[in-house]
């Protein structure tokens, strides 16, 4: 993705934005965990608003989608970042 093409639709108007990742495997999610851990100072993971640990394997964050509600919060350059761990199929946004 070229951040100069897509910029403007991120600037601050008052509304939140919505980024669905589409066609994402569980690989990649462990891909971005592994990442987090790594790179990211703070975070916090939430189950139905309590604080609790990450689990260490993305099949377990997804699986937490199907009765809870799981919340993985962050901050990347001062934007705050909430991963909500639920899977859309792609026919549902069609």
């Amino acid at each position: 993705m070229n951040w100069t093409q897509v910029a403007s639709d991120f600037e601050f108007d008052g509304s939140l934005r919505d980024i669905r990742v589409l066609d994402a495997s569980v690989v990649d999610w462990q891909r971005v965990l592994n990442a987090l851990r790594h790179h990211v100072r703070t975070f916090s993971f939430t189950l139905n608003g309590v604080a609790t640990d990450l689990p260490i394997r993305a099949e377990d964050a997804l699986a937490l989608g199907k009765t809870s509600h799981p919340l993985l919060s962050f901050e990347v350059s001062g934007v705050r970042i909430n991963c909500h761990f639920f899977r859309v199929m792609r026919s549902n946004w069609t």
